[in-house]
C-alpha cells in the first residue's frame, strides 16, 4: 500500500523547514566569527539540528512517521516497514524539500556580503565580520572579490576514506535511535512520546562530532 500525498507533502515541508533551520543555524553563528572555528558555534550548530529535528517530528510524524532523511526511509524499506514505491515516494519529496529549503536559506543571506566591497578602504581592517571569511583567494593566495558569506558551499572532507568513517557511523548512531525508540515495539513503548526527543539528541551528539571533519552530512536529502 502506498503512501498518501498528505504524507509525502508533510515529508516535503519537514525536510524543508530541517534544512532551513539545521543549516541557518550554522550560518546565524558566523554572523559574529565569520571563518573562525569556535567551540560555542559547534554548540549552537549541534543544538539547532537537534532542537530542529525534534520538533519538526512531533510535527509531523502522526502524519508520515516524520522521516525527513532518505537514510531513515531507506532503512525502513529494509525492514519491511515501507514499500519500494513509498520509500521512493519519500526520498524524492525529502530531496525536493531539502532543495526548496537550501534555496529559501540562500535567499535568505547571499546578499550578505555586497557591502563588503564598500566597506574595503586602504589600509583599514572589514568591520563587519561577515566580510572576512568569504574573500576568495587566486592561486597565488592574494585576495580578490567576496563569494557567498559564512562559507557557503565550503564543505569538503579532506580525506575521503576519513570523511566515508564519519558519516557511517554517524548515519548508523541515527538510524540505531530511530529504529529502537519509534519503531521497535519495545522500545516505542518505553519511549513513549519522548522518541523525537531522543532522535534529536541523536542529531546532535552526531554534529558535536562530525561538524568539524566532514559538516555532518547523515541525511543524503541535504548533502
Amino acid at each position: 500500500m502506498g503512501v498518501s500525498a498528505k504524507a509525502c507533502f508533510a515529508e516535503f515541508l519537514g525536510t524543508m523547514f530541517f534544512v532551513w533551520c539545521g543549516c541557518g543555524s550554522a550560518v546565524s553563528t558566523q554572523m559574529w566569527q565569520s571563518g573562525e572555528k569556535d567551540g560555542g558555534n559547534l554548540v549552537s550548530i549541534a543544538l539547532g539540528f537537534g532542537f530542529a529535528i525534534a520538533a519538526l517530528a512531533y510535527s509531523i510524524g502522526p502524519i508520515s512517521g516524520g522521516h525527513m532523511n532518505p537514510a531513515v526511509s531507506f532503512s525502513f524499506l529494509l525492514i519491511g516497514k515501507l514499500d519500494p514505491s513509498s520509500t521512493i515516494a519519500y526520498i524524492v519529496s525529502q530531496c525536493l524539500g531539502a532543495i526548496v529549503g537550501a534555496a529559501a536559506l540562500y535567499l535568505c543571506v547571499s546578499n550578505q556580503t555586497d557591502i563588503c566591497a564598500g566597506e574595503l578602504k586602504e589600509g583599514a581592517l572589514l568591520s563587519s565580520n561577515i566580510c572576512k571569511g568569504p574573500r576568495i583567494k587566486d592561486a597565488d593566495e592574494v585576495p580578490g572579490d567576496w563569494g557567498p558569506p559564512f562559507g557557503l558551499f565550503a564543505n569538503v572532507a579532506k580525506d575521503g576514506m576519513n570523511g566515508f568513517f564519519i558519516e557511517m557511523i554517524g548515519t548508523a548512531l541515527l538510524i540505531f535511535v530511530v529504529l529502537m525508540t519509534a519503531v521497535s515495539s519495545k522500545g516505542a513503548k518505553s519511549s513513549g512520546n519522548a522518541a523525537p526527543i531522543a532522535i534529536g539528541w541523536a542529531v546532535m551528539l552526531a554534529h558535536l562530532v562530525m561538524v568539524p571533519f566532514t559538516g555532518c552530512g547523515i541525511n543524503p536529502a541535504r548533502v
